[in-house]
């Protein structure tokens, strides 16, 4: 049986709508199939242009760092690209994939399928790409891929940076984002961490040597720039809960985050879950202790009036657990274990004693969005200023944006309920 130009084009297209072929120095040298229809533009349009005339230009270093990290035999992507825009106005997207072919002259074949419109470019922060992640994971089960979480931290990069000034710089972030994400699963799955470290999820096969390796190349070429880069992977493929996949990734990243290289390792999810219900049981015994036996402290922030010269308005109540790192991750945890509710009593009940105790004082008290919609909290704060009646405007409710309301009706008749106790809310 022949393998016959017309098979090959058939096996092609059973996988992708258009094929390109970009030459070493940028420009499409071949296109064949569904061009109109995928970007708007005829394929013989396509022949002769610069690749970068065809790409959205918020995904070009992206795709730049895809090409210039391929070598001879080298595959590349999937990588979701966002289109140039065309005549019709239309915003398109398509799912990439380029393999450069050993003795064709350097050129690059790449495969292009329709795929939903991006509604983000740019790395992600930690919370996103938590999101991202936990979703490729779920999707990864039902499709066999094998997935890993890389982790990346650089060195040398503070440095580089106060050299190169605020315009390289620039073009310095530019490179180094569009590298990591050339990197990841689908172009999306990248993150910034902070402190020149990052996570992305990427196919697994390739040894995180090589991987590191590209990044320095694609995001520096000068030696002299002594760029470096140390990195490790953790396996993603489990058969756990979405809620334990999520409670996993944090648990890795967090640490990541705090520690760098030097934090403990995780080979495989499963091991992340069993090592992040670890640490949630110990975590949970110092929340509860801290909120039945009241071991936070209070600090107060200073909020001013424009409109008066900067006169004090009030003081927003913040609360701390023992030390001077930020309370966020514990309040987070409280909230994802239903335990921010007593928090926010608590600290409800210590705001109104002050407020008791120093009648011209005005405090803002923070009240999750996850609180806001109990009726439990409602009550307790009705008979706190049954009990310990304050003068007009000294209690400020402010509710967070740490966890989205999930009942808005709700959340406005508790609010009325509070308006009408005396508290003033603030949004």
């Amino acid at each position: 049986m022949s393998l016959g130009p017309q098979r090959l084009l058939g096996f092609a297209f059973a996988s992708a709508d258009l094929l390109l072929e970009i030459t070493q120095d940028g420009q499409i040298s071949f296109a064949i199939g569904a061009s109109e229809a995928l970007s708007g533009s005829a394929e013989t349009a396509l022949v002769g242009r610069a690749w970068r005339d065809f790409i959205d230009p918020r995904d070009q270093m992206m795709l730049a760092a895809l090409l210039g990290g391929l070598k001879d035999g080298g595959r590349g992507g999937p990588l979701v690209v966002s289109l140039a825009g065309a005549a019709d106005g239309i915003e398109r997207a398509a799912s990439m994939t380029a393999f450069r072919m050993p003795g064709n002259g350097g050129a690059t074949s790449c495969a292009l399928s329709r795929s939903a419109a991006k509604t983000t470019h740019g790395l992600q922060d930690k919370a996103g790409f938590e999101t991202t992640a936990a979703a490729l994971i779920e999707t990864a089960k039902a499709t066999g891929l094998e997935l890993e979480l890389a982790l990346i931290e650089f060195g040398g990069l503070a440095a580089l940076r106060k050299v190169l000034g605020e315009e390289g710089s620039r073009a310095l972030e530019e490179r180094l984002s569009g590298a990591i994400r050339s990197q990841s699963h689908g172009g999306a799955a990248a993150a910034d961490l902070g402190s020149d470290r990052y996570a992305l999820v990427r196919q697994k096969g390739e040894a995180v040597e090589a991987l590191v390796q590209r990044l320095i190349a694609l995001v520096s070429s000068d030696p002299s720039d002594n760029l470096t880069a140390t990195g490790r992977t953790m396996a993603l493929n489990a058969d756990v809960q979405p809620a334990q996949v999520l409670r996993a990734l944090r648990f890795s990243l967090d640490n990541f985050i705090k520690e760098g290289m030097a934090s403990e390792a995780s080979l495989t999810l499963n091991e992340a879950v069993n090592r992040s219900v670890q640490r949630t049981l110990i975590d949970v015994g110092v929340l509860g202790q801290a909120v039945n036996e009241k071991r936070f402290q209070l600090v107060f922030q200073p909020v001013v009036d424009l409109k008066a010269g900067s006169a004090l308005h009030h003081r927003e109540v913040l609360v701390r657990f023992g030390d001077d790192a930020s309370p966020y991750p514990m309040i987070r945890m409280a909230e994802e274990l239903d335990m921010i509710e007593p928090l926010d009593i608590a600290v409800l009940g210590e705001t109104v004693a002050l407020l008791a105790a120093s009648p011209k004082l005005r405090l803002a008290a923070n009240v999750s969005g996850r609180t806001i919609v109990s009726p439990n909290f409602v009550n307790a704060v009705q008979a706190m200023l049954a009990k310990t009646p304050l003068a007009p405007g000294q209690l400020l409710l402010e509710i967070t944006e740490s966890a989205a309301i999930d009942d808005l009706a709700l959340a406005d008749r508790h609010l009325q309920a509070l308006r009408a106790a005396g508290c003033i809310i603030c949004l």
